[in-house]
């Protein structure tokens, strides 16, 4: 049976008693959300805060002893989430690493060329492909292409802002084949 500590008004020890703790006066703690996870001597734990604790008072719980089910369905289902980010981040980098590495000036005109381009944009087009024709653009510069550079070559803004808005779906999307 646990003790439970009680001190009295003076704080001395003589004013001290020590109350015999039932099962049922044990104390019940509220998660308040959980922040990581670990697998520790081959176990999932989860690392909880507690309501009315604060974040440095959090500990290590396993499945069996984090009861609300709530807080941990919104756990799971954010780090699912944030998995999905990061690896669209890693595939993202990885794209713009390969087109940076790989790419020469006819990739990035092909890719150009088989852009759906407004009517109105062709002829701004036109001019950026022919700018870095002749700046011997490979992927090394066209990663670093940004909508200032693009209007330093004579680029309306409206189709600077297209023109990066597409680079970005290079990046992000896998429909388009980069591979050299």
């Amino acid at each position: 049976m646990l003790k439970k500590y009680t001190a009295g008004q003076q704080g001395t020890v003589a004013d001290t008693t020590v109350d015999e703790l039932d099962e049922e006066d044990e104390v019940e703690y509220q998660v308040d959300k959980i922040i990581g996870q670990r697998v520790f001597n081959g176990k999932k734990e989860y690392l909880v805060t507690w309501k009315g604790y604060p974040q440095s008072e959090a500990t290590w719980e396993t499945h069996d002893n984090v009861e609300d089910l709530e807080v941990m369905d919104a756990y799971e289902k954010e780090t699912e989430e944030q998995a999905q980010v990061d690896a669209a981040k890693r595939s993202q980098a990885m794209r713009r690493e390969y087109i940076h590495d790989k790419w020469k000036y006819s990739h990035i005109q092909r890719w150009i060329k088989s852009l759906p381009v407004p009517n109105e944009f062709q002829a701004d087009i036109g001019k950026a492909l022919a700018t870095m024709k002749v700046l011997k653009y490979t992927g090394q510069e066209f990663v670093l292409l940004d909508k200032n550079i693009l209007t330093e070559m004579k680029i309306q803004e409206t189709v600077a802002v297209w023109m990066m808005d597409q680079i970005g779906k290079l990046f992000r999307d896998t429909d388009y084949p980069i591979k050299v």
